[in-house]
């Protein structure tokens, strides 16, 4: 699949740059779905780093969007819904 950025020198920054990139661009699943895949895994980045995508997904849009267009019966978008509470509703 590719390298990850577990030991790359500029993991914080391309991170950070990611999820200003995420901030700003439309609501979708598939979007919603891989952002807290991105912000759970460690690579050594600090907890704040996680906050700003956490952040995104908490915005208003993002939840109406998620729960307008997500599929219950498709298991995989269960399963990468699982670390973040919002999936559940409020």
């Amino acid at each position: 699949m590719g390298t990850t950025l577990a030991h790359h020198p500029s993991a914080s920054i391309v991170l950070a740059a990611h999820a200003a990139h995420l901030d700003r661009q439309a609501p979708t699943v598939n979007r919603y779905v891989n952002a807290p895949m991105i912000a759970d895994h460690p690579a050594g980045r600090p907890p704040e780093q996680a906050q700003q995508y956490l952040a995104v997904l908490d915005r208003q849009d993002w939840c109406d969007s998620v729960r307008a267009n997500l599929d219950p019966d498709n298991e995989f978008f269960a399963w990468g819904c699982s670390p973040v509470p919002q999936c559940a509703g409020r």
